[in-house]
């Protein structure tokens, strides 16, 4: 008969507590035969192997990371300071590959032999900065286009106040300067692009001082030249009235008929409602009819001005005929 592991007396409560059947001892279970061959006919021991080294790889990878980030002295996980950097956090996930980009790039796959789509965020600053760095550059160009304008200005004003003193030929150089100035203005628009900003009323006046200071200087040929160029020009408003100008310089060198022919041109430039104007250049046209013997037509001018517009030097002529 077994005997009773278990003892009566009272003053070893803890007698027998160790005492168990052996068919319950799991220590050396898996040294068991019979165990072994049960755990083999399993669907667990049927499992595939390279799931288990995969698994086993991955922890040790994790390992190995935490382990290199613990050994460059980062201190332990409970606060922010002892925590390893998202660069090692992001190197660790990566399976070792160096990930030391900005927190806001996104991070490129693995698998990913080109890039995907990803764009790096030095691409991305950059281009948030272009439009801006664009418009600087605009304004620069601007600025240096005013700048260029005023010194053609200076220009324009030392030619005008030479003409004055009757400097001509000091007069008709800064004039020459200043158109030379002003092309230059004009060529570096195109280049930067700065056209729709083009200062036509600086173009018309230089050409137009240009046109009188050759003029003066007894260079018709020079002046008429310039004087067609603005005439020509449809970006000029009001420019067709300058063939008056023309017109009398054909009218000092003696070809009435070219004269007569500009000054009616002009004529009918002008709006009717600029009577003073119009009566000017009536008495123009009255004059080169004279010139050319055709005093019945200078006669019948010189009378519808006078009806228009009564003027005073209209008048006498039309009393000297």
């Amino acid at each position: 008969m077994q005997q009773n592991s278990y003892r009566d007396d009272d003053d070893d409560f803890y007698g027998g507590f160790d005492s168990y059947d052996q068919a319950y001892d799991i220590q050396n279970i898996t040294q068991n035969a019979q165990f072994q061959q049960a755990v083999a006919r399993s669907s667990h021991g049927r499992r595939p192997v390279c799931f288990i080294i995969i698994i086993y790889f991955v922890l040790e990878n994790h390992r190995k990371a935490f382990q290199t980030a613990s050994q460059m002295g980062f201190r332990d996980g409970t606060s922010s300071y002892g925590k390893p950097p998202p660069t090692m956090l992001n190197q660790s996930r990566m399976g070792g590959r160096t990930a030391m980009a900005n927190n806001n790039e996104p991070a490129r796959p693995m698998t990913a032999v080109r890039g995907a789509g990803y764009t790096s965020f030095a691409n991305r600053v950059q281009a948030a900065e272009s439009p801006s760095s664009t418009e600087n550059s605009g304004d620069s160009g601007e600025e240096k286009c005013k700048q260029m304008e005023a010194k053609v200005m200076d220009m324009l004003k030392e030619s005008m106040l030479a003409s004055e003193k009757k400097k001509f030929k000091e007069a008709l150089d800064k004039g020459k300067e200043a158109g030379r100035r002003e092309r230059a203005v004009v060529k570096y628009r195109e280049q930067q692009g700065l056209t729709d900003n083009m200062n036509l009323d600086l173009t018309f006046t230089v050409l137009f001082n240009l046109a009188q200071q050759y003029e003066v200087n007894d260079m018709t040929n020079e002046a008429l030249n310039t004087y067609e160029i603005i005439v020509r020009n449809k970006m000029f408003p009001n420019s067709g009235r300058l063939r008056v100008n023309i017109g009398n310089i054909y009218f000092k060198r003696r070809e009435f008929m070219k004269a007569l022919k500009y000054y009616r041109m002009a004529q009918d430039q002008v709006p009717a409602i600029q009577k003073a104007a119009k009566s000017k250049i009536a008495n123009n046209v009255a004059i080169a009819f004279v010139k050319i013997g055709s005093y019945d037509t200078a006669i019948d001018t010189l009378e519808n001005s006078v009806e228009d517009y009564p003027e005073f030097t209209t008048a006498l002529n039309l009393g000297r005929q």
